[in-house]
């Protein structure tokens, strides 16, 4: 028996030859692209269009930042799934991604720090994530969990997992309520919020700067089905159309505008991207919006509404002071 996987690769020459020759290839590929001077760009894992995930740690980040403004530090201790591809851009948030349900466990060994946020999926919570939830109330760790129901096991393939009232084969099976069962493991501060929403980013305060003597152990539940899931499910959520332009600045073209180059740097949506300008110079990126992309889930809007930019926000208050002024406002 080989002492280690390395000399058992390197014995398996079948193995080793197949890695070799489908390595040769792919780089003889590259070489082709490059004498067409076609460049294939790098692209780091996004969440795709319509993830709650996305809302999850852009409003998270921004509490978060929120905070180190005044000098507290808040870690963000990861768990498996695909919301743990949040410690890549944009968002470059979550400290730790080790292995499933590990997420809470590694704060007991670091409870010298005030406030902890875990992020842990509906599937892996049920997997290993109660373990450490129950431990956390038994021992009375200071720690607040974020749990991002997405009613589904997103990053394997979208199959059922344990609450989500489906068997593995398809059939019914009757469905757990999250919030009890999270209730039932000593839990009393239980919150619950769709992450793509811009009231969530005040559920996500609140339960960073709740009353840690009354209440040690929080929850907040992420609740947003998988966007790929949601017809498969039998949901059906409120559309919004893509943020556009309002035109109001002279940056209001929709290669200008401030938001849309805002939007396609932080909340990391594939239908928003920048491109080579084609009225300007090649050097300059053009933010554009690639509809055909877009799930219409509204989150863009949610967070242009939650910051706008310096014009809207002048605007809006020359409009407050006009309508102040007249009676029928008043009245």
């Amino acid at each position: 028996m080989p002492a280690s996987l390395g000399e058992y690769f390197h014995k398996k020459s079948d193995v080793r030859s197949k890695f070799e020759n489908r390595l040769a290839e792919l780089l003889a590929y590259q070489n082709n692209l490059s004498q067409f001077g076609i460049k294939v760009p790098d692209r780091t894992p996004i969440f795709c269009a319509g993830c709650p995930h996305r809302g999850t740690l852009y409003w998270l980040k921004k509490v978060v930042e929120e905070k180190l403004r005044y000098g507290v530090q808040i870690p963000i201790l990861g768990d498996i799934g695909c919301y743990g591809i949040g410690f890549m851009p944009p968002f470059r948030l979550v400290d730790t991604f080790i292995a499933m349900g590990q997420g809470g466990s590694l704060s007991f060994g670091m409870n010298e720090r005030d406030r902890f946020v875990t992020i842990v999926g509906d599937s892996t919570l049920i997997h290993s994530g109660m373990n450490a939830i129950r431990s956390a109330v038994a021992n009375k760790h200071k720690i607040a969990y974020i749990i991002a129901d997405n009613k589904t096991v997103g990053m394997t393939g979208h199959q059922p997992n344990l609450i989500t009232g489906s068997t593995i084969s398809g059939g019914e099976v009757e469905q757990m309520n999250l919030e009890s069962l999270v209730r039932s493991l000593g839990v009393r501060y239980v919150d619950k919020g769709d992450p793509l929403k811009r009231e969530f980013c005040n559920k996500t305060n609140n339960i960073i700067e709740r009353d840690m003597t009354e209440y040690p152990v929080a929850v907040l539940i992420a609740d947003r089905a998988c966007a790929l899931a949601v017809k498969k499910l039998g949901l059906e959520y409120e559309k919004a159309p893509p943020f556009h332009a309002c035109g109001i600045c002279a940056y209001g073209q929709i290669g200008n505008c401030h938001q849309l180059e805002n939007l396609s740097k932080t909340i990391g949506c594939p239908a928003f991207t920048l491109e080579e300008s084609l009225l300007f110079s090649k050097d300059k990126l053009e933010p554009q919006l690639d509809e055909s992309r877009c799930f219409e889930c509204g989150f863009c809007n949610e967070v242009v509404e939650a910051y706008p930019c310096g014009i809207q926000k002048r605007l809006s208050k020359k409009i407050k002071s006009a309508l102040d002024g007249l009676e029928v406002y008043k009245q």
